[in-house]
Formats: C-alpha cells, sequence, structure tokens
C-alpha cells in the first residue's frame, strides 16, 4: 500500500504531532527520533527529519507514553513511511473510525 491509497486503509488515522524513535535494527539504545503524523490502533504514518531507509521489520517507541511496538514498513515515500502494527493497540482502538465515520 502506498501513501495515497487511501481506500486500501479501512480505518481513518487521527492526526498526531507526537514523538516517537524509531529502533535501528532491533538494537536497543539505538534509533532515530521521528515524529507521528497519524496513527489508529493498526498503524501509523511517521516523518523523520532526514532520510531513513525502513526495513520489512520495524519497532517503534511512541512517547510520552513510551510503549513500544513492532510492526512492518508498508511504504516508504521521501521523510514519510507507513508502518502497519503487529498487533492492535488497546489503549488506541476506542478512537478508531471507519471510512465513512463508522465505528469498527
Amino acid at each position: 500500500m502506498g501513501p495515497d491509497d487511501h481506500h486500501a486503509r479501512k480505518l481513518k488515522r487521527m492526526r498526531s504531532l507526537k514523538g516517537a524513535r524509531f529502533i535501528l535494527d532491533g538494537r536497543t539504545g539505538g534509533g532515530v527520533d521521528c515524529r507521528i503524523v497519524d496513527l489508529n490502533s493498526h498503524g501509523a504514518r511517521i516523518r523523520f527529519s532526514a532520510p531513513v531507509p525502513v526495513g520489512e521489520r520495524v519497532e517503534l517507541l511512541i512517547k510520552p507514553e513510551n510503549k513500544t511496538v513492532t510492526g512492518r514498513g508498508a511504504w516508504q515515500k521521501g521523510l514519510d513511511a507507513g508502518i502497519e502494527f503487529d498487533e492492535p493497540l488497546a489503549w488506541l482502538e476506542r478512537h478508531d473510525v471507519m471510512d465513512g465515520g463508522r465505528r469498527p
């Protein structure tokens, strides 16, 4: 799915300006700061300040909640990347809204 394939995503994403840390190669302590542009319980769009290659497997530390999530890189375009989480984030599910405004 590319960044413009909105119809392929069933849940809308909430706009966000949360800080995050993109963990490189599964190494704890190492990583690159990034910003979560929008998210829902199943994924997020993140933005880097410089180009960073997003691999198939990713780990993201969401600040200030201090929650680490794992997933896969779904797409990347310029400084933006889409991350699909391995498991839905329960603490965000109450905010999920499907396209058309319905709750799942």
